[in-house]
């Protein structure tokens, strides 16, 4: 019989394919597939395939499987007239899909969930550390992802195990040691992203933020602690030499009007009408940016842009179709991740949220491994947690009634 305080070996694969993630940032770990570089943490996955398997037989799931191969089967066909980036396209939005069933079968204690939930912060510190080391070019900002992504790319690995990491802060009872490291991760997360200048990267941490004050009801204590935080991010930023040549320089660039703002507009204006007329499997997104371009400002002629914009990739590329199933999609999500009415059922829509804004800015987390892992851990827990005594997990009110000590075990809040 399992414990709550038993690391399982799912558990262990799990935080080993967590920590795997960090090796995204650094050329040389990619393996190189159907013409394009993939993560290192795709083996891992596929290794890990009987417990997607185990985990699609689950009758609680079995709306998320279906939903998921629709949506997939409907983007892979989206894909073919494209005839450039087909597999890359492919392998890429299979493995996150594949990763998430994967991850759901990770989590079979909640030793595993807390382990796995580490091992991502620390695959965040290990992006971070590419762009930190060595740092010179104060102008342009950090990007850990140099030569393989751009800055927007990079934030979104590193703002999902923020947000768990968060939430585990409030209300995981752990040693000390345990919840500085989490917190020294997510401090280091932080200092990069506003050290890189990418500002879709800063809403997500102010969003973070603003919920680790939320779930912790606003209290001194817990916004002292955001105070403190927001300090060491303005100090750190200084040490490098971001905070006045990257910070500033991006914030007046907002206030003060900035051309790829009205760029983005434009695009997005495009997409919505190249959409609204190829409304059933979209231009493709392989012809995406060619189909976009008579509808962009004559100031852009000569140049091919992409949608930045989730949205505005699914809409223009496969179809308003496929749009609305993205959308139920993320209702199934959200809903798999509150398998109870248990108190700890802000996370997963928390985390739904922030996949949704931060692909207002960037397509690439329909592709990205730690989004997907996350959604699986969340969606794992939940599942675990149905299992709890329903004395425990009764509602007393809108908030957390049970929370766990360092071994596991439930503890009630009176």
């Amino acid at each position: 019989m399992r414990t709550a305080s038993k690391w399982t070996t799912p558990g262990k694969l799990g935080a080993i394919t967590a920590l795997s993630i960090g090796a995204s940032a650094y050329p040389e770990l990619r393996i190189s597939v159907g013409g394009f570089e993939a993560h290192l943490v795709l083996i891992f996955v596929l290794l890990s395939f009987p417990l997607a398997f185990k985990a699609m037989q689950n009758k609680q799931l079995q709306t998320l499987v279906v939903t998921s191969l629709m949506f997939y089967l409907l983007f892979f066909l989206s894909l073919l007239p494209g005839e450039v980036h087909i597999v890359s396209n492919a392998i890429k939005t299979g493995a996150f899909f594949l990763t998430i069933m994967v991850s759901i079968g990770f989590v079979q204690t909640e030793k595993d969930y807390q382990q796995i939930l580490l091992a991502t912060s620390l695959a965040g510190v290990a992006i971070c550390a590419r762009g930190l080391i060595g740092f010179e070019d104060t102008y342009h900002g950090v990007n850990p992802l140099e030569g393989i992504s751009n800055k927007n790319a990079f934030s979104v690995f590193i703002l999902p195990p923020m947000l768990l990491g968060a939430y585990n802060l409030v209300f995981y009872r752990s040693t000390f040691w345990r919840n500085a490291l989490v917190a020294g991760s997510i401090l280091v997360m932080a200092v990069t992203t506003f050290s890189s200048g990418n500002r879709s990267g800063w809403l997500g941490v102010i969003m973070i933020a603003g919920l680790y004050m939320f779930w912790s009801k606003a209290k001194i204590s817990q916004i002292i602690v955001v105070g403190l935080g927001a300090v060491a991010v303005y100090y750190f930023t200084g040490q490098l030499g971001a905070r006045d040549a990257v910070v500033m320089h991006r914030i007046e660039q907002t206030t003060g009007g900035y051309r790829s703002d009205d760029l983005r507009f434009e695009i997005l204006r495009a997409c919505l009408i190249v959409g609204l007329r190829n409304p059933l499997l979209g231009v493709s997104p392989g012809r995406l940016s060619q189909s976009i371009s008579p509808y962009l400002p004559v100031w852009t002629e000569g140049h091919l842009y992409g949608p930045h914009n989730l949205l505005a990739f699914l809409v223009a590329g496969s179809g308003i179709l496929i749009t609305l199933l993205f959308f139920f999609w993320l209702y199934v999500i959200v809903r798999a991740s509150m398998a109870k009415r248990d108190g700890l059922t802000s996370l997963g829509p928390m985390l739904a949220l922030l996949f949704f804004v931060r692909g207002m800015f960037t397509e690439e987390v329909l592709y990205n491994p730690m989004f997907g892992l996350c959604f699986g851990i969340v969606m794992g827990r939940a599942m675990l947690m149905s299992q709890w005594p329903q004395q425990i997990l009764r509602k007393r009110s809108n908030w957390i009634p049970a929370i766990l000590n360092r071994d596991g075990q439930i503890k009630v809040i009176s």
